[in-house]
């Protein structure tokens, strides 16, 4: 499953990648992972899942765009 990078996320996505910023280890569907990954806005390190400067930044993006403040 390959998306570009900047494409937008689902809101279920984007609530799996918010969820994985707070806690690594929160369970995330194996698609929403793999999805993730092949986005590279997450990455796995040792077996646990975490976000990359993408992942940190795509978030931050989300909430500007929704008025809140980083």
């Amino acid at each position: 499953m390959n998306r570009d990078p900047k494409a937008s996320l689902s809101p279920h996505e984007l609530r799996s990648l918010r969820q994985l910023s707070f806690d690594s280890r929160q369970p995330v569907s194996d698609v929403h992972r793999r999805l993730l990954l092949s986005m590279r806005l997450i990455k796995l390190n040792a077996g646990q899942m975490g976000l990359t400067s993408e992942g940190h930044e795509r978030l931050m993006q989300e909430k500007v765009g929704l008025g809140t403040p980083p």
